[in-house]
């Protein structure tokens, strides 16, 4: 099955730990206590993101070559990543487990906070 890869930056945060944003997806992000933790949601994150906009029928941009990537010089860039999603998948059933994973994880969390 075809992959598309979506360039992702790491960046420092100033108070400390790490944030995750992909380029060419504005508001998917993810965040972590390392470089690890913070990559490790970036994939959850842009599953989340782009099964949402083809649940809502929107189509998926392109994405950029990841040395064409720019970011802007105040980003303490630590690392670039490429995130991969599966092109060609059948839509609606990766929507529905995908709901599914929030929910339960939703649950979970719910359960643990008493």
């Amino acid at each position: 099955m075809p992959t598309i890869y979506y360039p992702a930056i790491v960046e420092r945060a100033l108070s400390g730990g790490y944030g995750v944003f992909f380029p060419d997806l504005p508001g998917c992000v993810s965040a972590g206590a390392n470089e690890q933790e913070a990559a490790e949601g970036a994939e959850e994150a842009l599953a989340l993101h782009l099964a949402g906009l083809i649940e809502d029928g929107d189509p998926l941009p392109k994405p950029t070559r990841l040395d064409q990537v720019v970011v802007e010089p105040d980003i303490a860039v630590a690392a670039r990543l490429l995130e991969r999603f599966p092109k060609g998948v059948n839509r609606k059933g990766f929507t529905r487990s995908w709901k599914w994973l929030v929910l339960s994880r939703h649950h979970a969390w719910r359960g643990c906070m008493g």
